[in-house]
């Protein structure tokens, strides 16, 4: 990888970052209580990597870690974290 290229990655991880806070504060000056969306958030978050990135789980392939179970849970966290982002911007 290039430096520049380096450079912006660094740019657009720094954005995300700054957006990131930006949203976490506004759930924060709004008062709701994190136990809504926070269980869904954790199970995403455990997710995503391995899910995402081919060398995540080293020799393991995600078909063979993850099954149906893993799939229907997350469909179930990000349809109620959907739903309650839905609520809160309504």
């Amino acid at each position: 990888m290039s430096l520049e290229s380096a450079r912006q990655r660094a740019r657009l991880w720094l954005l995300q970052a700054k957006d990131d806070l930006r949203a976490a504060r506004l759930l924060e000056a709004g008062g709701q209580p994190a136990q809504a969306w926070q269980r869904q958030a954790r199970l995403l978050d455990k997710l995503y990597a391995p899910t995402r990135y081919p060398d995540a789980l080293g020799d393991e392939l995600p078909a063979d870690v993850f099954g149906p179970e893993d799939a229907a849970a997350a469909l179930e966290a990000a349809t109620a974290l959907l739903d309650w982002a839905g609520e809160q911007l309504s």
